[in-house]
């Protein structure tokens, strides 16, 4: 075998070498295609880093993967998920807060669902819980995403 200019290539998983290999070898479109990756990693990292700060601070997730997913799809609903996940607790200390995927089974549409789980529901609470919505709609004006705030009626676990 023919010894060319690179005695030993760097291995592909080592990023920063790979990438000035590549630039050596003057591929410049393979570079900005690693640089992407690079970048679409660093977001989901940020994702999970929100995912499990909500987590931590009491928050419930039922589909975390689903979510996620969905977040990467949206990358601009990212900043606001502590933002909205504030506005609830804080209207809602004492509740169950849940976050979730729907999906609607008859079209292609999937958005974040908050579900807030009460001891009892009633009118006030039926009330409080669109108010806070309406608090939090103007974030999502110009965004690709949405989120919608409700109850499942289902018992505070």
């Amino acid at each position: 075998m023919k010894e060319g200019k690179y005695k030993n290539p760097p291995l592909l998983f080592q990023t920063q070498e790979f990438i000035k290999h590549i630039q050596r070898l003057g591929m410049g479109s393979l570079q900005k295609l690693m640089k992407s990756i690079k970048t679409e990693t660093s977001i989901e990292r940020r994702i999970e880093k929100n995912l499990q700060t909500l987590e931590k601070y009491g928050f419930y997730l039922e589909h975390f993967e689903d979510i996620k997913e969905y977040l990467l799809d949206y990358s601009d609903m990212i900043e606001l998920i502590p933002v909205i996940a504030n506005i609830i607790k804080s209207n809602f200390p004492d509740n169950q807060v849940v976050f979730d995927i729907y999906k609607d089974p008859e079209i292609d549409d999937r958005y974040i669902v908050i579900y807030v789980r009460s001891k009892s529901y009633n009118e006030l609470f039926m009330k409080k819980l669109e108010d806070v919505e309406s608090e939090f709609l103007d974030y999502l004006v110009d965004k690709k995403g949405w989120i919608q705030l409700t109850t499942d009626f289902k018992k505070f676990e």
